[in-house]
Parts: structure tokens; C-alpha cells; sequence
């Protein structure tokens, strides 16, 4: 039986190799979150979770939702760290996947847990969305 795959995860590139290993060549039909806990040792558990349903814009409440389930999932087995990607059809960062970015980023502050650096595949690609050129949510 193969052993699961579970690199070390200690730098973005790290996390980046690992996304693209998980999502491989293919193309996307919607927009989906992926979530992928790392343990303590840096290392990826061999689960992934997909979040389907992301078409519309994220506002506070999805942030709370977000924020109750990664409090609830760290509570579980504390320590480590959350890794999520953005997917959609397409190609390049567009200001909505900035949008969802931020929406992540304000879950992981809400709940308290230390989140991977956040990336996007599209079918062009895996790439980083640095905080710092993420948009704000709007709140009104």
C-alpha cells in the first residue's frame, strides 16, 4: 500500500509544490475552497476539504462561519496550522479571488489559528495571494 503524501511544509514554495501536486493539471467548473490542515511537524494531514458554493461575494457572516469552523476543527486536535486554496475556471487573480482571500484571512484572525500562506489555482496555475494585496470585505 503507497504511503499517503505528507512533505514538510515549513515555506510558501513548500505549500505551493503540495497544492499543485493535490489539484494536479486539471481545469475547474466553479469556484471551491480547499482546506488542508498541517500538524504540529509541518506536515500536511492526508485529507483535503473541499467548499463548494463560493459563486457569490463572502460578507461577515460566512467570515464567522469560517472563523467557528476552523475554532471547532483546531479545539479537535490543537496546534498546527490551515492551509487554504481558492480555485475557479480561468486564468490570472482577479479582484473577486482577492475578495475571497480576505474572507479566509479575517476567518483565521476571528478564530484565533495560524493559517498557510493563501493561493489560487485556476487552469493556468497555482499561484500565492499575499496579504497585502488582498481587498478588503465590505460590510454594507
Amino acid at each position: 500500500m503507497d504511503e499517503p503524501y505528507r512533505p514538510t511544509v515549513r515555506t510558501q514554495a513548500a505549500l505551493e509544490e503540495v497544492w499543485r501536486h493535490l489539484m494536479g493539471p486539471w481545469g475547474f467548473d466553479r469556484r471551491s475552497i480547499w482546506l488542508l490542515r498541517v500538524d504540529a511537524d509541518h506536515r500536511p494531514i492526508p485529507v483535503v476539504t473541499e467548499i463548494t458554493e463560493c459563486e457569490d461575494r463572502p460578507g461577515p457572516e460566512l467570515v464567522r462561519q469560517l472563523g467557528d469552523l476552523l475554532r471547532g476543527l483546531d479545539d479537535d486536535d490543537p496546534g498546527g496550522s490551515f492551509a487554504f486554496l481558492l480555485s475557479r475556471p480561468g486564468a490570472g487573480i482577479e479582484e473577486d479571488d482577492r475578495v475571497w482571500a480576505r474572507c479566509l484571512l479575517e476567518a483565521g484572525a476571528a478564530s484565533g489559528v495560524r493559517l498557510e500562506m493563501l493561493h489560487l489555482a485556476t487552469d493556468a496555475g497555482t499561484v500565492p495571494l499575499p496579504p497585502d494585496e488582498l481587498v478588503p470585505l465590505r460590510t454594507a
